[in-house]
Formats: C-alpha cells, sequence, structure tokens
C-alpha cells in the first residue's frame, strides 16, 4: 500500500509537481479549451513554471546530496514572481508606454531576430496591458504556494531511505 511520509523531500517534492502540473493543465485549459489567448508575459510566467515544475521532477529521480534542485526551482519560481508583478505593474502602471512592442506569438509568425522575440518576452507587449490582472495574481499566488513547498523539500534534506 502506497504511505506518504511528510518527513522525507521526496513527499514534498510529489507535492510541487503535482500542485504545478495542476496550474499548468490549468492555463493550457484556459488556452485550448476556453480560447483565452496568453499575452507575452503570461508566457514568461508558464515558462518559469515549466521549468520549476521540470526541476522538481529532476529532483525525484537524481540523488541530490546538496540541495540544488530545490534551491534551483525557487530560483526559476522566484522568476516567476517577478514576471506576474512586471505584468501586474503594466496592467496598472501609469503609463502604457512599457508595452510597446508587438507580441510574441507575431513576431515568431512574422520571422523577427529571436533577440525581438525574447525581449517581447521580458518586456511584454500591448495584449498585456489589455488582460485582466485575475490571471497574474493567481500565478503569483501559485508561485508563492510553489516557493514555499520546495523550501519544505529542501528542509528535509537529501533524499533519505525507508
Amino acid at each position: 500500500m502506497l504511505k506518504f511520509d511528510y518527513k522525507h523531500s521526496e513527499f514534498w517534492a510529489i507535492l510541487v509537481v503535482l500542485c504545478g502540473g495542476g496550474a499548468l493543465a490549468l492555463t493550457l485549459a484556459l488556452e485550448h479549451v476556453f480560447n483565452l489567448t496568453p499575452c507575452s508575459l503570461c508566457l514568461s510566467q508558464r515558462y518559469m513554471m515549466f521549468f520549476g515544475v521540470l526541476v522538481a521532477v529532476g529532483s525525484l529521480t537524481v540523488d541530490s546530496r546538496l540541495g540544488i534542485l530545490p534551491l534551483l526551482s525557487i530560483l526559476f519560481f522566484l522568476g516567476g514572481i517577478g514576471f506576474a508583478f512586471w505584468h501586474l505593474y503594466v496592467i496598472f502602471g501609469p503609463d502604457n508606454s512599457v508595452a510597446c512592442l508587438a507580441g510574441a506569438n507575431a513576431l515568431i509568425r512574422d520571422g523577427y531576430p529571436f533577440a525581438d522575440i525574447l525581449e517581447s518576452l521580458f518586456a511584454g507587449s500591448p495584449d498585456c496591458a489589455e488582460s485582466a490582472p485575475t490571471i497574474p495574481i493567481l500565478a503569483l499566488v501559485a508561485f508563492v504556494v510553489l516557493i514555499g513547498l520546495t523550501i519544505q523539500q529542501f528542509r528535509m534534506g537529501p533524499r533519505s531511505a525507508y
């Protein structure tokens, strides 16, 4: 029978993977089922969550003695928090000149250089300012929860024998 012990780092890593995977599944459902097109900053937040969860999956498969993988996940989640705050600033900011680039999807479709696409992902686009603040706020909450779970994973130490 399956037995979960919250005193082992694997338990917390599994929670990170399940919660982060659920959040990513929700974003994909919003995009493909409800036809909500993500803006550039939404995509940047999604990438940060994906890489953080991917590192958490890696921490389940690799015997990490130094705890570097949970720290790397935390760095990705902190990057996601930064993008969420930037997205909220673009929405509520005093000047709308911040979001002056075209969306990343349009830049990719039109064959722009990779540097312009990367700048769009970091700076935002006009559709970022038009979006509702609900999605960045939910992403912010998800990143904070994932950081809390990852800190617990780090606190429990390296893989332990059962």
